[in-house]
């Protein structure tokens, strides 16, 4: 799908800047803004371009019409005036560059470049914003709704601090820079139908701006959908902005930074990651993903307890390399199967995830939590080369006294219950190998780079365990049965599967770039004020269903579950770059949809390509 873009602007609210070049062509972090534009969609597999020129359009046309030059290492001979070109470094981009008039209204630009487009969809943006939206979960959004215009709408963070006031005056709280301001606002990134020309039909439009007249028109004819996008977005409107694109896009574009598949692709194509617990629910959307990107993958796990699991839907056994089925508490077995592959990344899913299973086999929980993870570390001693691994624990390592803290990385650990306390003992086992045998100080020598990452009530379609809210949902819904809620006042932060994976994945990334730095531990979960209790996830299914009901089991807190757990996941924002791109009811939405779906995984790989924004084809 072809993009247009805005970039003909006089951009006087910038023109400290805007008096030497086009607004678009402004550089942050060495590139033209108009490039980091076209970077997004080119992520997403979308190169071809047509830029609205005007005002200084010849420094536009000029720097593209050079840029396969500039980007490449060349010889040239003066005498017999030849180039020869020995590495091009040029994205794939196509851009037709049309001259829209110096004065024209971004009306009247569409109008004179819709020509070009040849009478097919085609997306809309300007040349001042970027953000990371997922392009293609967007045109599929825009191709169901069957609407004329779909804008992408953002929640702009506020630029001051709030405070909160009773009615009588009294202050009850300070709120410093609140994400979302509570107001959507039009955010550009638009997918537009070939009919949108009858709303540029106006003989003066060459004075009217897209955003009046047309778009008022669309929103008369019930012709313009929102797309709520709640992850990154920033326009370039003043110097104070520019200066803020700068310190987030100059020495390391997160637009290049993305989860995508262009840049994790750099890390794990052709390289080899050996994945425990692939046969889970977790470890199966892990091994698509990584297959995906490319990866070399040798499984290490038990056999799927169920006949009908998420590995055997997505043929599992296709997806790896080898598999092998085979006890985490067999040390022996575990280490020659690991020191025989020579992993380039471990990511460590083995466990037993169930609380009531706990209580049920206590042991067994310790065993596999707690030494089947000091079994991965352990043979990590005898592996002679380079490795990065991600030890995945959970959310409820944590003390928790049920006094609503919002748990950081640092807080106590602790652990009611067999299951909480197995996995608190996992963070204490990987810490000590980390201080006794993955030191710091003698990286050069182990050349091992270990982190761990708490994650927890993780949704999504293909989970079919037992004692678990969202499948039990999903069973009693298809089966026309009451909902059964042990514990329904639990707070828990909820969250799709894909959210911590893609995390996972860019924790890996920059610790690759710094063995040392990101060595840590890491809370991954949805964002502040976005946890949701076991009673409002089950209501929210059923009503996404269209059916169904629920009751309160009596004697449900029989056995001890801590009633509220929250995590504060700065640390991950601050340190990764990383954040939740679904609310809690988002997920949940998404996962019934998939659930309750006759067809095998409708939506997996659209899913993937949402979360992780991967380039199509």
């Amino acid at each position: 799908m072809k993009v247009v873009l805005f970039a003909g602007g006089l951009g006087t609210r910038i023109s400290e800047e805007s008096h030497l070049r086009p607004k678009p062509m402004i550089e942050i972090g060495g590139k033209p803004m108009l490039w980091h534009i076209m970077n997004i969609y080119a992520a997403h597999g979308h190169n071809e371009f047509i830029v609205c020129c005007g005002y200084k359009g010849w420094m536009i046309k000029e720097y593209f019409t050079n840029y396969f030059l500039h980007n490449a290492d060349v010889t040239v001979d003066l005498k017999d005036n030849k180039v020869e070109i020995h590495n091009a470094n040029a994205e794939p981009f196509k851009v037709t560059m049309i001259d829209t008039g110096v004065d024209t209204m971004t009306g009247g630009r569409l109008k004179r470049v819709l020509p070009y487009t040849n009478n097919e969809p085609f997306m809309l943006t300007y040349g001042d914003g970027v953000c990371d939206v997922d392009i293609n979960a967007l045109v599929v959004f825009h191709q169901q709704h069957g609407k004329i215009c779909t804008m992408t709408t953002t929640q702009p963070s506020s630029r001051f601090g709030v405070v909160n006031m009773e009615e009588d005056g009294t202050v009850n709280q300070f709120e410093e820079k609140p994400e979302d301001s509570g107001t959507w606002i039009n955010g550009g990134f638009f997918v537009l139908q070939p009919e949108i020309k009858k709303y540029l039909t106006n003989e003066g439009m060459d004075e009217v701006m897209w955003e009046r007249q047309p778009m008022y028109d669309l929103a008369d004819d019930k012709q313009i959908v929102g797309y709520r996008h709640r992850g990154f977005w920033k326009c370039m409107d003043t110097m104070r902005d520019k200066e803020e694109l700068e310190k987030t896009l100059g020495n390391e574009s997160v637009m290049e930074k993305m989860v995508t598949i262009n840049y994790l692709s750099q890390y794990f194509k052709g390289k080899k990651v050996f994945l425990t617990g692939h046969t889970g629910f977790k470890g199966a959307w892990m091994l698509q993903i990584l297959s995906l990107l490319g990866a070399e993958i040798k499984g290490y796990a038990l056999a799927p307890e169920k006949d009908e699991d998420l590995y055997h839907l997505i043929d599992g056994d296709a997806l790896c390399q080898s598999s092998i089925l085979h006890d985490i508490r067999d040390a022996e077995a575990l280490r020659r199967e690991l020191v025989r592959f020579e992993p380039d990344f471990v990511f460590h899913f083995a466990a037993q995830p169930l609380v009531i299973r706990g209580y049920e086999e206590p042991l067994y929980t310790f065993e596999v939590n707690g030494q089947g993870t000091a079994n991965v570390l352990d043979a990590m001693k005898f592996l002679e080369k380079p490795c990065i691994a991600v030890m995945v624990t959970t959310d409820k390592v944590y003390e928790n006294l049920d006094d609503n803290t919002l748990f950081k990385e640092t807080d106590k650990l602790g652990g009611y219950d067999p299951y909480s306390s197995s996995k608190a003992v996992a963070e204490i086992i990987i810490a000590s190998y980390r201080s006794s045998f993955f030191n710091h100080d003698k990286i050069a020598v182990h050349q091992k780079s270990i982190a761990s990452v708490r994650a927890g009530n993780v949704i999504g379609g293909g989970d079919f365990a037992d004692n678990r809210i969202v499948p039990d949902i999903i069973r009693a819904i298809q089966k026309d049965e009451k909902v059964i809620l042990r514990n329904p006042h639990a707070t828990r932060p909820w969250q799709h599967v894909l959210e911590p994976l893609g995390a996972y994945l860019l924790l890996a990334t920059k610790m690759v770039d710094d063995n040392v730095k990101f060595t840590t531990s890491y809370n991954l979960g949805p964002r502040r004020n976005d946890a949701l209790t076991v009673e409002e996830l089950t209501r929210i299914a059923i009503a996404k269903a269209g059916k169904g009901s629920y009751q309160v089991e009596e004697n449900a807190n029989k056995l001890h579950e801590a009633s509220t757990l929250m995590l504060d996941i700065d640390k991950a924002k601050r340190e990764l770059g990383w954040s939740p791109k679904m609310d809690s009811k988002t997920a949940i939405e998404k996962t019934v949809l998939n659930g309750i779906s006759t067809t095998v995984m409708p939506l997996l790989n659209v899913l993937i390509r949402s979360i992780l924004t991967l380039k199509q084809g």
